[in-house]
């Protein structure tokens, strides 16, 4: 983990986020590891947040801009599981939904 000494993930992070999320985790996308880049769920730019692992998801460039651009939001709960939530306009309720790991060979019941 990096913290705030840095805001880009170093190479072996992306490997370990490569394993982990085994591609964009966006729901029906179906992008390599490789066609990604590495979202702060806690954006650098604020104090909060921070380059570690545990702050990082893959997410391909389309899905990566549809995020900002569209006023998503992603959150980790206590059990480690990330949570897309939709903004208003697109869900008045706000509905998150689970992003589950594409690598299968990790997920035993549905978690990484």
């Amino acid at each position: 983990d990096l913290g705030r000494e840095q805001r880009t993930f170093s190479p072996s992070q992306r490997v370990a986020l490569s394993l982990r999320d085994g591609g964009c985790r966006w729901p029906g996308c179906d992008r390599p590891p490789s066609w990604t880049e590495t979202h702060h769920i806690h954006h650098w730019k604020d104090d909060t947040g921070q380059t570690n692992l545990d702050h990082g998801i893959l997410l391909c460039r389309a899905d990566h801009l549809r995020l900002h651009n569209e006023h998503w939001h992603i959150t980790r709960d206590d059990t480690g599981q990330y949570w897309l939530t939709p903004p208003p306009g697109l869900d008045p309720d706000q509905k998150p939904v689970l992003l589950t790991s594409k690598n299968t060979i990790l997920r035993d019941d549905g978690r990484v």
